[in-house]
């Protein structure tokens, strides 16, 4: 727990490549599998790049959209109410595959970071 403290974010967050990795393990295990994305602001490295926001990028959420219901894997999204994260375009993740969308207040977030 020590180490866990100790690091300190670079402040990337590779949505893409962890929303397509977790999409395609869970589609191998069953139908009815959920991956649950959690972020605290705009993916802004790799694949799924969401700044700028671009039609190619539309692109790839709708293909993982529909390989998520291809296999049969309900998406669900926690992000952080005051941050940005595009929830205009991520937010349809949950939409289209049945899943459920939780925006965290700051507060909780403070309460839950004072447990580490």
């Amino acid at each position: 727990m020590t180490k866990y403290r100790a690091r300190k974010g670079q402040g990337g967050k590779a949505l893409g490549p962890a929303l397509l990795a977790s999409v395609t393990l869970a589609g191998a295990l069953r139908r009815g599998s959920m991956v649950i994305l959690c972020t605290s602001g705009l993916s802004n490295v790799g694949l799924g790049l969401l700044d700028p926001i671009t039609e190619g990028l539309r692109v790839f959420y709708k293909e993982v959209i529909q390989q998520a219901l291809d296999e049969g894997v309900v998406i669900s999204l926690i992000t952080f109410k005051g941050e940005i994260a595009a929830v205009n375009v991520i937010g349809k993740l949950p939409d289209k595959t049945n899943g459920k969308i939780c925006r965290v207040s700051q507060k909780a977030q403070r309460l839950n970071s004072s447990l580490f």
